[in-house]
């Protein structure tokens, strides 16, 4: 909550390769603008000479609300690949859009790019990913060499003092050294209920798929470490199971989903988001949906023209409900199904052409 007695959000970017942007918005589902005009961190800015790319922002506020960014990458001289000093870290100002102290680096090993930035009982942790290229001129004998393109960790109590940081070692390994192809990766470490977390990048559908091009999917593992600890773990096909059934007697927007194909998104208003169908043939996939003892009847608030499909545990399964449409605006249609539906399904939404609108639904 700032001086205007609001909660404000900031989201820092990556302005492709050359900087870095932020936006703000008194909601994360916007509206968001830009109050600077112009990026926040830009190539060639003082203090930043041997940053060739300076992006891929990493952020995080410590325990008294001051906000801190990473952010970094491109390539090193071929003599330098082990110490580039490329990386850097800034104290930001109190108005999270200016600088409160010089750019100073992070000297980690093998840098390559996507730095994240997290603080954890005084603690501040950096992790980035390494890059590709061989690791004959390791010198250290008490922390081994991160693999090829892995993700490394750092940690600092003092983050503005270079020689403050420590190299922890990599600690979690590129897809290709998981059994997977190789790739590019970038991550990001969260606590959900008590458990953590690591979103990464793999080519697992793009191995399903048979197809080419370098597609990176999202995944995410459960990774076991502390703020002292950083233990090597890999990517996984499997990933994780879900945490707990989704409940259908709740209203859920229509954005909330496990995954989706030829969707896009409709904003009604602050806060407020709809899914819309970009063709004909578009779904929508929402994950181990408990209904308990049973329902024949939805509530569903959608627009457009043209039909919604309920469908369960197949997206090409027979439809067991019909939304029927014709209107302009959004509606609440009451929904009987021929079936009741008891316990744990997949739950598919299939629209039957373009510029459907589904912004809610609840089992009742």
């Amino acid at each position: 909550v700032e001086a205007d007695g609001k909660t404000h959000f900031y989201l820092y970017f990556s302005n492709s390769g050359c900087g870095v942007g932020v936006l703000t918005a008194e909601h994360p589902l916007g509206p968001w603008s830009d109050p600077l005009g112009k990026p926040l961190i830009y190539q060639n800015m003082p203090g930043l000479e041997n940053c060739p790319a300076p992006f891929d922002p990493g952020v995080c506020l410590d325990e008294n609300g001051t906000g801190w960014l990473a952010f970094g990458g491109g390539v090193p001289p071929a003599s330098n690949t082990l110490h580039t000093n490329i990386p850097k870290i800034v104290r930001l100002g109190k108005d999270m859009l200016s600088f409160d102290s010089d750019f100073v680096p992070i000297d980690a090993p093998y840098f390559f790019e996507a730095s994240e930035l997290n603080y954890e009982n005084g603690t501040f942790i950096y992790t980035y990913s390494t890059d590709w290229q061989s690791r004959e001129n390791w010198n250290r004998t008490d922390v081994p060499a991160p693999g090829i393109c892995s993700m490394g960790c750092m940690t600092s109590k003092t983050p503005l003092d270079p020689e403050s940081w420590q190299f922890k070692g990599g600690f979690f390994l590129n897809a290709g050294d998981s059994g997977m192809d190789w790739c590019n990766n970038h991550t990001h470490i969260i606590e959900y209920k008590g458990t953590r977390y690591i979103l990464h990048h793999t080519l697992h559908i793009q191995e399903r798929t048979k197809t080419k091009g370098g597609f990176r999917c999202m995944c995410v593992d459960l990774l076991p470490y502390t703020d002292t600890e950083f233990p090597v773990t890999k990517a996984t096909r499997e990933g994780v199971t879900q945490t707990q059934p989704l409940d259908p007697y709740k209203a859920h927007s229509g954005a909330e989903m496990f995954t989706c194909a030829d969707m896009w998104y409709e904003q009604i208003s602050a806060g407020k988001m709809a899914v819309k169908s970009l063709a004909e043939g578009a779904w929508t996939y929402m994950k181990g949906v408990d209904f308990g003892k049973g329902t024949e009847k939805l509530l569903v608030t959608a627009k457009g023209m043209g039909v919604i499909e309920l469908r369960l545990d197949d997206r090409n399964a027979e439809p067991l409900g019909v939304i029927e449409l014709a209107n302009d605006g959004f509606d609440k249609i009451p929904v009987v199904l021929p079936t009741k539906i008891t316990g744990i399904h997949n739950v598919y939404f299939a629209f039957s052409s373009k510029d459907i609108c589904l912004e809610r639904w609840q089992a009742e």
